[in-house]
């Protein structure tokens, strides 16, 4: 007979689909990893994932976005400042808050809706039409002439086609 840890410990590695960019950790739901990210790393802790304005709670940031644009809600889920359109909302979003620089001013993008991190903007582009298109696809298409172009010295990333 197999003890509880090694049940518990083999259980866990056929169930577990979402693993930890920054460590060995998973979980069995994106919400859970989530909540991994937020307890264990303070990564993007900051990100409320709700509609400032009328306290919307979208399961992840991509259909935060998605609801905000609709409802013309346009209002930053994480700093809460207003914008006028939510393109430049969207834009802001993106530049201020899925870029953070490294100590060597290395820039790095996160995905916000499965906290993987990225070195370019043509990798996360390619990660969020690989893995998130569904949501992100007409979001990226509201700012891709010039915000995007702007997060990387690639000229062709402003022409990704999603």
């Amino acid at each position: 007979m197999q003890d509880a840890d090694t049940v518990a410990g083999s259980f866990t590695a056929d169930m577990d689909l979402y693993k930890c960019a920054i460590c060995s950790a998973s979980s069995s739901t994106h919400n859970l990893l989530r909540a991994h990210h937020f307890h264990a790393h303070q990564f993007l802790a900051s990100l409320h994932s709700y509609c400032p304005i009328c306290l919307e709670f979208p399961e992840t940031i991509g259909l935060t976005l998605v609801h905000q644009r609709a409802s013309k809600h346009n209002r930053c889920c994480v700093c809460f400042e207003r914008f006028g359109r939510f393109d430049l909302l969207l834009s802001h979003f993106i530049e201020k808050h899925m870029t953070e620089r490294t100590m060597d001013m290395e820039k790095h993008l996160h995905c916000t809706e499965c906290c993987t991190v990225h070195s370019t903007t043509e990798a996360l582009l390619q990660h969020m039409h690989s893995s998130h298109l569904n949501v992100w696809r007409g979001l990226f298409e509201i700012v891709a002439s010039n915000v995007l172009a702007s997060l990387t010295s690639h000229s062709c990333v402003s022409s990704y086609a999603l």
